[in-house]
């Protein structure tokens, strides 16, 4: 989809459909089997927001290290630098994911 419409459009419309299920996620407050539904689905449309906003992330790093790389080639050497692009935009990933853990683990002590 980001090939045809842009990444930009559809990272944007990820951050806007995120936006209401993140607030959506204090819904849930006491225990019961509802209450674990609710929570669930919740965290699935998260998940499925954060996938619109990953992919074409991805997508433009890729295509700034190609312009990089046609504006003065060789700039990254022999083999290019996609994959310390793509290593990069996964380390601001992988800082998340542990920010998540650390904030859930401080939230139920």
């Amino acid at each position: 989809m980001s090939d045809r419409y842009g990444p930009r459009l559809i990272a944007t419309s990820g951050f806007i459909l995120l936006t209401p299920f993140l607030i959506l996620l204090r819904l849930p407050q006491k225990d019961g089997l509802g209450e674990i539904v609710l929570f669930c689905a919740l965290v699935s449309l998260v998940g499925a927001a954060l996938a619109l906003i990953l992919a074409p992330v991805l997508a433009e790093v890729t295509l700034v290290v190609r312009d990089l790389e046609d504006e003065k080639p060789g700039r990254f050497g022999a083999n290019g630098a996609y994959a310390q692009a793509v290593c990069f935009s996964r380390y601001g990933h992988g800082n998340e994911t542990v920010d998540l853990v650390v904030n859930v683990l401080l939230a139920g002590v």
